[in-house]
C-alpha cells in the first residue's frame, strides 16, 4: 500500500503558509490528511486524471518538465468538491514505486502568470531532494 510522507522542505512551506494564514494553512492540512487517509485517491496519485476524495476533486498531472527528464513527479491541483475555484497551492511530489511511497517535496502557491514548472529555485530544489532520496528513475 502506498504512503504519503512530507519532506522537511514541505512542512517548511507549510509553516510559511501558516504564518500568512491560519485558514490557507488549516485547509492544506485538512487536503493532506484525507488524502493520505483515502486509500482509493492514494492509489491514483501516479494517475494522470481527476480523482474524487470525500471533500476534493483531486486533479493529478505530471510535472511534465521533470517527466521529461525521467524524474517521477507529479503535481496536485485540488477543488472543493462540487466546485469550480481551485484550492490557491499546488502539491508537488515524486513517486517511489519500489517501497510504495510518495513524497512531498513542496507546496507552491498559485499564481496567476507564473508557471512552476520553469521555476529555476523551485526545480533545483525538487531535483536535490529526489537524488538525495535516491529515487528511481523513469525508463
Amino acid at each position: 500500500m502506498f504512503n504519503l510522507s512530507v519532506r522537511p522542505e514541505a512542512a517548511k512551506d507549510l509553516e510559511a503558509i501558516k504564518a500568512k494564514s491560519r485558514d490557507d494553512h488549516a485547509m492544506l492540512l485538512f487536503l493532506l490528511r484525507e488524502v493520505r487517509d483515502d486509500r482509493a485517491t492514494l492509489e491514483h496519485l501516479a494517475d494522470d486524471g481527476v480523482w474524487e476524495s470525500p471533500s476534493y476533486d483531486i486533479d493529478v498531472t505530471p510535472f511534465a518538465y521533470m517527466q521529461k527528464r525521467h524524474f517521477d513527479m507529479w503535481r496536485i491541483k485540488a477543488y472543493e468538491f462540487g466546485k469550480k475555484v481551485p484550492v490557491p497551492y499546488r502539491l508537488i511530489y515524486a513517486v517511489d514505486n519500489v517501497r510504495q511511497d510518495y513524497h512531498l517535496f513542496a507546496i507552491m502557491k498559485r499564481e496567476d502568470g507564473k508557471d512552476y514548472e520553469n521555476d529555476p529555485a523551485l526545480v533545483e530544489r525538487i531535483r536535490r531532494i529526489y537524488l538525495d532520496l535516491g529515487l528511481p528513475f523513469k525508463g
